[in-house]
Order: structure tokens, then C-alpha cells, then sequence
């Protein structure tokens, strides 16, 4: 849906001001719906099995403010047409703290996947070893998802 939606709002008319509105908010919507699923999934795949502990209780506290920051930053969501109609934040430092606490939860994680084992039982191809693979992967995918998104820095002065 969300790149479906994305794609929509490339061949809006520019003088559809409110249609691109519509459209940013739904794309801008499951843009963070999605980063907060996979975010969670990272938390809970790399805490599977553990006892509960403030080493499992802090990340899952930066995932619900980060459903928070996505909800503000969606929000603030402002249409501007780029040449096609995209997303811009009113406010910078909303854009600005939705990637730094996605980069501090992608820190956390793989730190967390280190102290559990998870890297060095995918070196040692034992039993778990896919699972843990798989697990880094993800963890390597939404880096790089994070890395190359640049609506959350795309601000417009009023």
C-alpha cells in the first residue's frame, strides 16, 4: 500500500493541493506503520526466549515512543510539489528525531543481537544458525531502508 500510494502521488495534478494532502497522509501513515512493525519485530526477534530484564524493557519503551514520534511526524506531514507531489515536515526537528531514534534502535538491536549470541551462532552454523542469519539481515534491511530515506529531512520554510 505504501508504495502504491507513493507511486500515486507522482502523477497528481499540481494544482490538487488537497489531494496531495490525502495522499501524503496515507503514504506518510504506512511509511511509519511499517518502520514501528519492523522495529518491533527486531526487539521481539532478538529478545525471543529471554527473561524479562531492563536489557528487553528499554527497547521496547524506544518502539512506543517511536509509534508516537511516527504519529506526530505523520502529522506534520505537509504536501509541497517537488516537481510531483511529496511529503515535507512544518517542522524540522520532528523529522530530524524520527531518524535519530530509528538509528538508536538499530544500534540497540544489534547490540542486543551481539550480547545474545545471535551473531556468533550465525558464524558457527549451528542449529539456529538461519534464524539468527535471518534476523541480521532484517536488522542490515532496515538499516539501510533508514539510511536512504530522505523525507524525513525534506522541510519546507513558511
Amino acid at each position: 500500500m505504501w508504495a502504491q500510494i507513493g507511486f500515486i502521488a507522482t502523477i497528481i495534478d499540481q494544482t490538487s493541493a488537497s489531494g496531495c494532502q490525502v495522499v501524503i497522509i496515507f503514504a506518510s501513515a504506512f511509511d511509519q506503520l511499517a518502520r514501528v512493525a519492523v522495529e518491533q519485530y527486531l526487539v521481539w526477534a532478538v529478545n525471543s526466549g529471554s527473561r524479562t530484564s531492563a536489557a528487553t524493557l528499554i527497547p521496547q519503551l524506544l518502539v512506543l515512543a517511536r509509534f508516537i514520534l511516527g504519529a506526530t511526524f505523520v502529522g506534520l506531514s505537509r504536501p509541497q510539489f517537488a516537481p510531483v507531489c511529496v511529503a515535507s515536515q512544518s517542522v524540522l526537528p520532528v523529522g530530524v528525531a524520527t531518524a535519530a531514534l530509528d538509528a538508536v534502535l538499530v544500534v540497540v538491536v544489534l547490540a542486543r543481537a551481539f550480547q545474545v549470541g545471535l551473531v556468533s551462532e550465525m558464524q558457527a552454523r549451528g542449529a539456529g544458525a538461519m534464524r539468527s542469519q535471518a534476523v541480521i539481515f532484517v536488522i542490515l534491511g532496515f538499516t539501510l531502508w533508514t539510511g536512504v530515506s530522505v523525507n524525513c529531512f525534506s522541510w519546507r520554510d513558511h
